[in-house]
């Protein structure tokens, strides 16, 4: 049925991982994209339609194309964080190779943060991220949902934090699926040889990892600033209304390429907020590193 899930992490370039890998003419993705939010715990707000707490086997299996003697791959990365998910995937007859790609906590709860803010223009612009941090450090949810507008980003913001204390939910996953099916990944040696990674997982799914030789490498969903988050958030609010055309998709180019701001420096908060989250990730980095060999090093 399936032969490999990307379960995250977000914000750690799975998008351009599942592009890459779906480009192959033997791997296949679903028909409707990366994510589907199958397996999400019951009452996630991320949770798909259909799901497996209200379907059967063979709707999921319908979700993909009908494609004999091919790989069939999800891209689900919040299933990182689900137990349901770790249990039916652990138990999948077809034993899909579990991806998990990560990269250091402290920038991937940054990412998530801007990416929230300005892709999705979902954050009340008035929260800056020292002070996110600083409710996340403390627990203080409520006070960081108040400060979202929708409600799937609202629980994946407060949980952020915790999200990145990727050792306590790999070790689950690793007694759930096998050492041999679970493939941990750095993001930092993704993005520097992509090529390696790619014929590394092609070669795991068996299917012929030389397409990749000449393979033309493009990041996918990257994290981007806007000069007014007000107005991103109108525009957003108004093309979920007016259905895909090439006016649409040209309306669009010509928004962004006048919307979007090159990053400016950090303020001297956020760093000090970064620095707090680097101090908070340090034990359960240094335990991911012994038990997925895993290099960290750069992760300071």
């Amino acid at each position: 049925m399936l032969d490999a899930c990307i379960i995250g992490a977000p914000r750690c370039g799975t998008s351009s991982l599942f592009r890459w890998l779906t480009a192959h003419p033997r791997i296949f993705g679903p028909h409707e994209g990366k994510e589907l939010f199958y397996f999400m715990d019951a009452g996630h707000p991320l949770i798909g339609d259909p799901n497996v707490h209200t379907t059967t086997s063979e709707t999921y299996r319908s979700l993909f194309p009908d494609a004999p003697e091919t790989c069939k791959i999800e891209g689900t990365t919040h299933y990182l964080f689900q137990e349901i998910a770790r249990t039916h995937l652990g138990q999948m007859e077809s034993k899909p190779v579990i991806v998990a790609v990560l990269r250091n906590p402290a920038q991937r709860v940054l990412s998530s943060f801007q990416y929230t803010r300005h892709n999705r223009a979902r954050v009340n612009p008035s929260l800056q991220f020292h002070q996110y941090v600083e409710w996340g450090l403390e627990e203080r949810h409520d006070c960081i949902k108040e400060n979202i507008s929708h409600p799937g980003s609202a629980y994946v913001l407060a949980r952020d934090i915790q999200y990145g204390q990727y050792i306590d939910y790999l070790l689950p996953w690793r007694e759930s699926v096998g050492k041999e099916r679970l493939a941990v990944l750095s993001f930092g040696e993704m993005v520097a040889d992509p090529k390696a990674t790619c014929c590394r997982l092609a070669s795991v799914v068996g299917v012929d990892p030389e397409f990749y030789e000449d393979f033309e490498f493009e990041a996918r969903n990257a994290t981007y600033t806007v000069a007014s988050p007000l107005l991103h958030s109108l525009v957003r609010n108004i093309g979920k209304r007016i259905p895909e055309s090439w006016m649409k998709r040209l309306a669009k180019r010509a928004y962004m390429s006048g919307a979007i701001t090159k990053q400016t420096t950090r303020s001297q908060e956020a760093e000090q907020a970064l620095n707090r989250l680097e101090e908070y990730y340090a034990p359960y980095n240094e335990r991911l590193a012994e038990e997925f060999d895993i290099d960290v090093s750069s992760w300071r």
